[in-house]
């Protein structure tokens, strides 16, 4: 409450990714990454860090400017398994963030990061150890984009969705205040579970699911505007049995993919992971 808001259940914003993606699923992964960067500050419970992304929103918006983050989690060694608390010990992580007076220095590299080339802020996730697995040396810090020593050098070529770049992020012995580390406290810990970080991305696997189902709701609707715009020899081709047949299964299909992610994310709310 005290950052604002609409009010509106979280399950809201992923059925407006879904009907987005019924347009342009670039768009909605745009979005929806931005969202998985601030879940992924609300799973540290600091309200400082969260205050921090909120007031460049609200201040960007106020001037008419969007505002874009980035998680910053994968690494060449460390995809999939640095996601999962099951596979966490096999991810072979090499960003490190040392601590020097005043914060911390982080160096590594991030790659396939969504928003990476755009984003203001990024949520970056590092240990204090190369290759370390353990959850107290793991931080989760906030950098602002322009810093010293952070670099994009690299912009993938992608096939689609090419309006939310994803992106290589380097950084060199970039320096991160203490204030902008997340500190799952607010006193003395500044570390909080990988397993907390599993859940986040756990539960935006439900956000990739309404993308999906966007696009094949919006693969259905440009089938039927097609059937009713043309006829096939001679007759309209929205009146063949066999086009409304293959309709009813774009929409049967698209149907099931929306329940299936709406009751996955019912069972993550009520199940109180989230």
């Amino acid at each position: 409450a005290f950052i604002g808001g609409a009010g509106i259940h979280p399950i809201s914003a992923f059925i407006a990714y879904e009907v987005i993606a019924t347009h342009c699923v670039g768009i909605a992964n745009l979005l929806g990454v931005n969202g998985l960067a601030i879940g992924a500050v609300l799973a540290t419970f600091d309200p400082h860090a969260l205050s921090i992304i909120a007031k460049e929103i609200c201040d960007n918006e106020k001037q008419g400017i969007p505002t874009f983050l980035s998680t910053c989690v994968t690494e060449p060694g460390a995809g999939s398994d640095a996601e999962d608390s099951d596979k966490f010990q096999e991810a072979q992580l090499i960003t490190t963030a040392e601590k020097v007076s005043g914060g911390y220095l982080v160096n590594g590299t991030k790659i396939f990061i969504s928003n990476g080339s755009l984003a203001s802020i990024h949520v970056v996730i590092a240990f204090k150890k190369e290759g370390s697995h353990l959850p107290e040396d793991q931080l989760i810090l906030l950098v602002r984009d322009g810093a010293k020593g952070l670099s994009v050098p690299r912009i993938e070529k992608k096939m689609g969705q090419k309006v939310c770049s994803a992106a290589e992020v380097h950084f060199d012995n970039v320096f991160v205040p203490d204030d902008m580390v997340c500190r799952s406290s607010g006193k003395s810990k500044d570390y909080f579970s990988y397993t907390g970080m599993a859940n986040v991305l756990g539960m935006t696997r439900a956000g990739v699911g309404g993308f999906a189902t966007g696009v094949a709701e919006g693969a259905y609707r440009s089938a039927l505007r097609f059937t009713r715009e043309n006829d096939f020899l001679g007759h309209p081709m929205e009146q063949q049995q066999w086009v409304r047949v293959e309709l009813a299964h774009l929409a049967r299909r698209a149907q099931v993919a929306r329940s299936t992610y709406i009751g996955a994310l019912l069972s993550v709310f009520d199940s109180g992971l989230m």
